[in-house]
């Protein structure tokens, strides 16, 4: 089946269907990090006219099974008149929203995290909004202190990952929500999420 890319609706990529392909699409996931999707639509292609910045969501699809799941965040016309658009994951989320200064005594590392999700869906639209999924670190006493704000992504980053490293992991559930999981220790399984400067078109 190999990759296939929608934006909504709208089918975008297809490897054996000549109308509907994408110039360089390039899929970029690391653990931790903001994953990156790239790709420059000719202006030939059927859905060219739809397109535009930050809606509705970009999926990608490899053998049916969801790799990529986010928005555009920047598009720019080429001399040709086709487009390049950088898009990033659901992860990118958790850099919209701004976690308040806080204190905390004796709790758990998981439930540092826990909050943190949970301050971030409060103050978060629908669409901005993540699942809470295994969180590791319920063993860990830690008291931690923040006097700035920082976003959801370096909150996490800055009190848990800095002082007991740790992974952040994005996955995506039976209804294709974005899941947050942390874990301190990865195996094979959690590796198989990350994708390194993959061309879809190879």
């Amino acid at each position: 089946m190999g990759y296939r890319v929608y934006y909504g609706d709208y089918l975008l990529y297809d490897p054996v269907m000549t109308d509907y392909k994408l110039i360089k699409p390039k899929l970029s996931l690391e653990l931790t990090k903001v994953g990156s999707f790239t790709f420059t639509i000719p202006k030939t292609h059927p859905n060219f006219a739809f397109i535009e910045i930050m809606k509705p969501m970009i999926r990608v699809y490899l053998d049916g099974i969801l790799k990529f799941k986010g928005r555009i965040y920047k598009m720019k016309e080429d001399f040709y008149g086709n487009v390049e658009c950088k898009c990033e994951d659901c992860l990118g989320f958790l850099t919209d929203i701004l976690i308040a200064p806080f204190s905390y005594h004796s709790t758990s590392v998981s439930q540092l995290i826990v909050d943190f999700l949970n301050e971030h869906n409060s103050k978060a639209s629908a669409s901005q909004q993540v699942e809470i999924g295994t969180i590791d670190g319920n063993d860990i006493t830690v008291t931690r202190w923040g006097e700035t704000y920082k976003n959801t992504l370096e909150s996490i980053k800055t009190h848990v990952i800095s002082h007991h490293g740790g992974y952040i992991i994005l996955t995506y559930d039976q209804y294709e929500n974005p899941v947050i999981n942390y874990k301190i220790t990865i195996n094979a399984v959690n590796t198989q999420h990350a994708v390194y400067g993959q061309n879809l078109a190879n």
